[in-house]
């Protein structure tokens, strides 16, 4: 099951001080966004897994890039 739902609003501060098990916001290179979470971290490069294992991602497996990141979640609601 996710953890984050459709409509739900959350709040997150802009920060690339990320570290693994991080829930962020970020963009891809066609710009659109995405809320997931952090699951490797080496330097400008990182990875992130999905909280609900059943919903394949295109995302997920591919080495981003920490100026990508938008910000790291605080609250959701």
């Amino acid at each position: 099951m996710p953890s984050y739902k459709p409509r739900q609003y959350v709040l997150s501060f802009a920060s690339r001080n990320i570290k693994k098990d991080d829930v962020i916001v970020f963009k891809d290179s066609k710009n659109e966004k995405f809320i997931k979470r952090v699951s490797w971290v080496n330097n400008e490069k990182f990875k992130v897994q999905s909280d609900n294992k059943n919903y394949p991602s295109v995302i997920l497996g591919k080495v981003l890039e920490t100026k990508d990141i938008i910000g790291k979640v605080i609250f959701k609601f």
